[in-house]
């Protein structure tokens, strides 16, 4: 993070408690009776939620947080209004990212925005239910999101991976929304997380990004284990968690990567129920990163040996 843009933070931080004068009563207008249900992108890190995400909001109108909108999560309403006045229904047109952060590719770049969440939520782990959130929170969150799709008068799309450890949360807040859980081969989405650890000096035995409920038991394991384990136990809690939703879809990675242009749409579909509200202008997703070995064979080796034992099955 720039200097500039730590600054920038700062005084948006201390500013919110003011703002939040002028955005209440936009929330006490626009947060009841939602006109659409919220869409949530989930999965493992690594996955290409990203890409979907970017792909998803670039095709079709709905809201979604973009970067302008994560600088002021404190109070998104205000950001929601300040985004619709500079970009309207303009697409994004971004389709790159690191390690899932669009920050470079502009201010309407779609964003993770987890600072969002925190507001209301533990930072030090993911894996949370319903009965930890105090009413208030619950109802504070529930409100802001209304309030921004309604605004708007469009389906909000999240890509959140930590809401997939939460969907008991969601479920009860919003019973009808819509879930969309993308998986990837599990050798690939280690090797990525590998990857991902090495590009950011990161030892390959700490833990990184999205933490299932037992992290803390992994966290004692050797690399393999621990990785392998990771995506295991954040895919395994989702598959029991999403049966709780009547609306929800699961998209292979290398479907998407084969065919973007149909998935997507497959997608819109699933969001929109009937008729697909498409962007006038978009751009055409630009999807590269297909499934390749690119660790060295000793590395493999470990992860296939972990893989069996997680996978048995």
């Amino acid at each position: 993070m720039s200097l500039i843009e730590k600054v920038v933070r700062k005084v948006l931080v201390n500013a919110s408690s003011i703002l939040k004068l002028f955005e209440r009563p936009l929330i006490n207008k626009y947060g009841r009776n939602p006109i659409h249900q919220p869409v949530f992108i989930i999965g493992a890190p690594r996955t290409g939620s990203t890409a979907l995400y970017q792909s998803v909001t670039e095709r079709f109108r709905v809201t979604y947080f973009d970067n302008l909108m994560d600088y002021l999560n404190r109070n998104p309403i205000l950001g929601t209004l300040l985004s619709n006045f500079f970009f309207g229904e303009s697409g994004h047109s971004s389709f790159e990212s690191e390690l899932g952060r669009t920050f470079k590719s502009g201010l309407h770049s779609p964003s993770e925005c987890g600072a969002f969440w925190y507001r209301w939520l533990p930072r030090d782990r993911h894996y949370i239910v319903a009965e930890e959130v105090s009413e208030e929170s619950k109802m504070k969150l529930k409100e802001e999101i209304i309030a921004i799709s309604n605004l708007r008068k469009q389906p909000l799309v999240f890509k959140n991976l930590n809401a997939g450890q939460r969907l008991s949360l969601i479920y009860e807040l919003f019973p009808n929304s819509k879930v969309i859980f993308i998986r990837r081969e599990p050798l690939f989405t280690v090797q990525s997380i590998v990857k991902a650890k090495q590009k950011l000096n990161i030892p390959l035995d700490q833990f990184w990004s999205i933490k299932p409920k037992n992290f803390e038991k992994l966290e004692k394991l050797t690399w393999a284990k621990q990785i392998v384990g990771q995506v295991f136990y954040l895919e395994k809690q989702i598959e029991e968690d999403i049966k709780l939703f009547d609306n929800h879809l699961i998209v292979r990675y290398e479907d998407f990567i084969n065919d973007s242009e149909s998935i997507t749409r497959k997608v819109g579909k699933f969001i929109f129920d009937e008729e697909i509200v498409e962007r006038k202008c978009r751009a055409t997703p630009k999807i590269r990163a297909r499934n390749q070995i690119k660790l060295s064979n000793e590395m493999i080796e470990e992860i296939e040996k972990e893989l069996s034992c997680y996978y048995a099955d």
